[in-house]
């Protein structure tokens, strides 16, 4: 009698368990939209669930920004900094020259192993995400957010071995977008989302004035520095060699049909490198359709600076505050000690030719 009320119990404690493992587990995936939004509206400093591009449904979570190291850093004095000196951009604040550009690598630049993955089951790979500025000679970005390393056994086998030099892939450009947060909220709740179709009359003249969403057919060319390639070459599908980080830009020309309303400018000259010069970075942190801005100082002797940052920042123009200009472009960074970035003017843009 004692082993079968015995059993009972254990089989009731079981049917118990599953049971509120299903609620918990339901409730984990209708709070992941919720915390995300929390976190990058700045009310929690951290955030355990995969990086995100959300669009309208804020419960759909998908691996998206280009991965390079970014980082929330002290500021110059070395004091720690909050996520929350990220601020959010809403409807009609954010700055329109800014755009969240969307990459992935085509087809005819996959692995064996990839073509055996995607063209069979019909998936897409995913799909990067970085920041770029439009200008008036194109849209400024870093380069890496068209060049990785090829996913092969080749490349693991000279991670292992400590080798310096890979084979590398372009990525594809699927879209540039611009005024999203426009296309995605409509009050200061981090909550809510709204679908497009669905706009107002109140803000649709607005909406239509800033918003607008590039295809690759709008692109002319895509070009990376030079030096950024200098150190590798084509052999077959692939570049083999080793980039050049300290010179990481890219160039997006637009076709002369195509002619955005809103550009920014990019310095002739730099600040002065005897002091550290304050910064104001425009961004789409963690590729997410909210625009953030933080402002910090920058080091034009040792190319850092102190602006937070997170993956999808990269590509983020450094800018004046007070002319607005263009004098850096974020790339990378090293948590809890600062970011680095490549200081550009205008005639930095001659050296970006190579074309891919």
């Amino acid at each position: 009698m004692l082993k079968i009320k015995s059993l009972f119990l254990k089989i009731s404690h079981l049917l118990i368990f599953t049971i509120l493992s299903c609620v918990s587990n339901a409730t984990e995936q209708e709070d992941r939209g919720t915390r995300y939004s929390q976190y990058l509206f700045g009310l929690h400093d951290t955030f355990d669930f995969p990086l995100a591009d959300y669009g309208s449904n804020p419960t759909k979570v998908t691996p998206q920004p280009i991965f390079q190291p970014h980082a929330i850093v002290p500021d110059s004095s070395g004091r720690q900094q909050e996520i929350k000196k990220l601020k959010p951009l809403f409807s009609g604040d954010e700055n329109p020259e800014t755009v969240r550009i969307t990459t992935r690598v085509s087809p005819n630049y996959y692995t064996f192993r990839e073509r055996f993955k995607y063209v069979i089951s019909g998936e897409k790979p995913f799909a990067g995400k970085l920041t770029g500025t439009i200008t008036p000679d194109g849209i400024i970005t870093n380069g890496h957010g068209f060049i990785e390393k090829v996913p092969s056994i080749t490349n693991k086998v000279r991670k292992l071995f400590g080798s310096e030099n890979y084979d590398y892939r372009p990525l594809a450009l699927e879209k540039i977008e611009q005024g999203l947060t426009l296309n995605h909220f409509v009050t200061v709740n981090p909550a809510i989302y709204y679908d497009p179709s669905l706009l107002p009359p109140s803000l649709e003249q607005s909406w239509q004035s800033i918003h607008a969403v590039y295809s690759d057919t709008a692109i002319d060319t895509i070009n990376i520095s030079n030096f950024y390639l200098q150190d590798t070459q084509k052999i077959g599908r692939w570049n083999y060699g080793k980039l050049n980080h300290d010179h990481d830009l890219a160039l997006l020309t637009f076709k002369e049909e195509y002619e955005p309303k809103h550009v920014c400018p990019i310095s002739t000259e730099l600040p002065s490198i005897n002091s550290l010069v304050r910064v104001r970075m425009y961004q789409y942190p963690l590729g997410h359709p909210l625009q953030k801005v933080s402002e910090g100082d920058a080091d034009f002797t040792l190319s850092r600076h102190y602006c937070l940052t997170l993956h999808g920042s990269s590509g983020s123009a450094l800018r004046d505050p007070i002319t607005g200009h263009i004098i850096g472009i974020h790339a990378g960074g090293y948590p809890d000690k600062h970011n680095y970035f490549i200081p550009i003017t205008k005639a930095t843009l001659n050296d970006i030719e190579y074309k891919l």
